[in-house]
């Protein structure tokens, strides 16, 4: 585990997941920071999990695929943008799953979680904020309408219950 990968660990432990989750997990497929947290639950889960990262097809110099994930799916991008959500997005509405059984877990991020996040509530998903300092793009955001007591939103503490049982693990 990376040392930055370690800081997000001790304020939301992945490894509260371990045993009590099995599924599917979307995310960035790369090996920085919340993704690589992802990573960590792979190999952590083994087959009762999957992950699959979303990335573009030309990956910024400076990135790593995180080769613990179960599939990376390209996009035709090159650089990671909105692209990669409407892909997982469409992904995921074909594939029939439920949107009520459906959650969207962010950690801060910028204006491509932000994107997310609206997009998650847009389709009806609970999304579930963790607290992880203010000022970040997602706070921003979604403090504005039509964004603002959304019924989909739910502000969560940096609780490994917390956060459990919004996922539906408790």
């Amino acid at each position: 585990m990376s040392r930055r990968n370690q800081r997000l660990a001790s304020r939301h432990d992945p490894r509260s997941l371990p045993g009590l989750y099995e599924g599917t997990i979307l995310s960035g497929g790369t090996e920085p920071g919340v993704c690589g947290l992802v990573g960590d639950i792979q190999a952590q889960n083994g087959s009762s999990v999957r992950t699959v990262g979303y990335t573009p097809a030309a990956l910024p110099e400076n990135v790593q695929l995180d080769t613990r994930y179960t599939e990376h799916r390209r996009t035709p991008g090159h650089s990671f943008s909105p692209l990669e959500l409407l892909q997982y997005w469409a992904d995921l509405l074909a594939s029939g799953v439920p949107r009520s059984e459906i959650r969207l877990l962010c950690l801060g991020g910028g204006p491509i979680s932000a994107a997310e996040c609206q997009m998650a509530l847009a389709f009806g998903v609970h999304v579930g904020l963790v607290e992880h300092g203010e000022g970040t793009e997602v706070d921003r955001c979604l403090a504005e309408p039509p964004w603002t007591g959304h019924h989909g939103l739910k502000r969560l503490p940096a609780d490994a219950a917390k956060i459990r049982a919004f996922l539906g693990l408790a």
